[in-house]
């Protein structure tokens, strides 16, 4: 059976084949095309919180939900033991202080594919493929998907002060792919087919953000 680590890493390279994020890693990214990343990613990560509240809806009764409701705890900002405010805030702050509007803003078709995608998966019976969509593919690529973001931030000269939230989701160790893992591994119950299916979750949602992120190019 794959590890934690072979499997994000399987989806780390799929990550790693945007032309949005290639042009982030070679500086060669416009701010234009950053702002408009910005709005987009605001209009799908409003939905987080929800894909986590359907997984916990559709979980068996024995599985244990504590650590997505950490999660969504920590999101909303209601966990005064984490390492910032809410994100979702946090996240709005950034839009304003770069000058962001997203009040007018159109969902492009890959943005409301990949909000599709997700949620797809996450209303799926039993929920394992769910935990694999949130885990593998959105939590565990995290820190490589907002490092690389934050290097062409950086090359357009916005200043650090700016970017916290990046920064959070970078660097903060809350564990939450590796938490919900330890949830998979005791919902699959060893079933290595159910396991299959949560990294094939995680794989999909994966390929929906490389073409939600070439499509701003």
């Amino acid at each position: 059976m794959n590890t934690f680590n072979q499997i994000v890493n399987a989806n780390v390279k799929i990550l790693e084949t945007s032309i949005f994020l290639k042009s982030c890693e070679n500086n060669s990214i416009d701010l234009k095309t950053l702002k408009n990343f910005l709005a987009q990613h605001e209009i799908y990560s409003k939905y987080f919180t929800r894909y986590l509240c359907s997984i916990a809806s559709n979980l068996n009764i024995n599985c244990n939900i504590n650590n997505l409701l950490e999660n969504i705890f920590e999101e909303s900002g209601f966990d005064k033991t984490s390492c910032s405010i809410s994100h979702s805030q946090l996240y709005k702050e950034m839009l304003v202080n770069l000058n962001v509007d997203v009040i007018d803003i159109k969902i492009n078709p890959e943005t409301q594919a990949l909000i599709n995608t997700v949620f797809s998966l996450c209303r799926q019976a039993s929920g394992i493929k769910g935990l694999g969509a949130v885990c593998f593919g959105i939590e565990a690529i995290v820190p490589k998907l907002y490092a690389l973001i934050l290097k062409g931030m950086l090359a357009n000269n916005i200043e650090k002060n700016n970017l916290e939230f990046f920064n959070i989701h970078i660097n903060c160790d809350d564990g939450h792919a590796e938490n919900i893992y330890q949830t998979l591994i005791k919902c699959t119950n060893g079933n290595a087919a159910l396991m299959q299916q949560a990294i094939e979750a995680g794989k999909i949602v994966t390929i929906a953000r490389v073409k939600f992120l070439d499509s701003l190019i």
